[in-house]
């Protein structure tokens, strides 16, 4: 059977959420101006940049946790993988869209829409590593900090909140809705790298065996 090398996979994750985080970056539009609307305008885009680099950085979080446990890869985890990357490399659009166009909602929901893929993707992985590892014991301590850390209520919540939002503040109130999108995602995502639980298990020491001395 061919075997998949997690390390290359994890390497080249590692190398595109890199450059997601850079092309965010370098989509803030600097000001040819130096007046109040100008400066106010440059703060508003950085904020943004700010809550997309928590989403992002919250994602690498999670995704460099997954393969700090897993042990091998399948071919079905590779495009699981694949996905998630594909769904994570849409966040800096979305980030530029809500810059240049700050007062309309259709960016602000796309942004949420985005969001809420790149967390489905990324538990599908959670969901198909477990059956994936050679040893018992990895597969074991996988459903475990998967129950720890992603419940499965909070992506309930968070996508009837979301639902909720798109039905009623889009249409009544524009402006709360925008900022609600563009707040909600960084809120999941400040509070999963905040509060950060020990997903590491401690060694087992094995117990010191004392030097006897032979008895003559």
């Amino acid at each position: 059977m061919f075997s998949f090398s997690k390390s290359r996979l994890e390497a080249f994750s590692d190398g595109v959420i890199a450059i997601i985080i850079t092309i965010m970056v370098l989509d803030i539009p600097l000001p040819s101006t130096f007046g109040l609307a100008e400066i106010t305008g440059l703060l508003r885009s950085i904020l943004i940049f700010l809550a997309s680099f928590l989403i992002v950085g919250a994602q690498w979080s999670n995704h460099n946790m997954l393969f700090q446990t897993i042990d091998r890869v399948s071919n079905t985890f590779l495009w699981r993988n694949l996905l998630f990357l594909f769904f994570l490399s849409l966040v800096p659009i979305f980030t530029k869209w809500i810059i240049l166009h700050p007062d309309n909602v259709a960016p602000a929901l796309g942004y949420d829409i985005v969001y809420l893929l790149v967390n489905f993707s990324l538990s599908s992985m959670w969901d198909s590593a477990p059956k994936l590892q050679t040893n018992a014991a990895t597969a074991e301590r996988l459903a475990r900090i998967k129950n720890v850390r992603r419940p499965g209520w909070i992506g309930g919540v968070l996508l009837a909140i979301s639902i909720i939002a798109i039905v009623i503040f889009s249409y009544a109130y524009p402006r709360l809705s925008l900022i609600f999108f563009i707040i909600l995602p960084a809120a999941f995502s400040l509070v999963n790298l905040i509060f950060e639980r020990d997903w590491h298990e401690p060694e087992e020491s094995t117990p010191a065996v004392a030097n006897e001395e032979p008895t003559a």
